[in-house]
């Protein structure tokens, strides 16, 4: 059986990008979007709002996911295995009442 899947979540760009980059320029591909825009996030000369959502998926201590969302825009994703995305929603819900999906 598979360990199971947690979310562990971050409130600046800074303690994220700690957390994740190493992950994330090990897996560009899948999670480009999200990296550009934390890095961005972390200079502080955006044009995003608050509250922003970060979080990492984790499996068994290990990353296998993140997302992260600047508002007004959408929730950007890296890629995810099965069931995490589920693990996300209470988090998102518990920040926005609503996501506008088009991009």
């Amino acid at each position: 059986m598979a360990p199971p899947l947690t979310v562990e979540r971050f409130t600046s760009a800074t303690a994220f990008l700690d957390a994740v980059e190493p992950w994330l320029l090990d897996n560009e591909v899948d999670a480009n979007v999200v990296y550009s825009v934390a890095r961005l996030l972390a200079s502080g000369d955006h044009p995003f709002g608050q509250p922003v959502y970060y979080a990492v998926v984790k499996s068994a201590a290990r990353i296998v996911g993140c997302a992260l969302r600047p508002p007004p825009d959408t929730l950007c994703l890296s890629g995810l295995p099965t069931g995490a995305a589920s693990r996300l929603v209470d988090g998102v819900a518990a920040l926005y009442r609503e996501l506008d999906a088009r991009s």
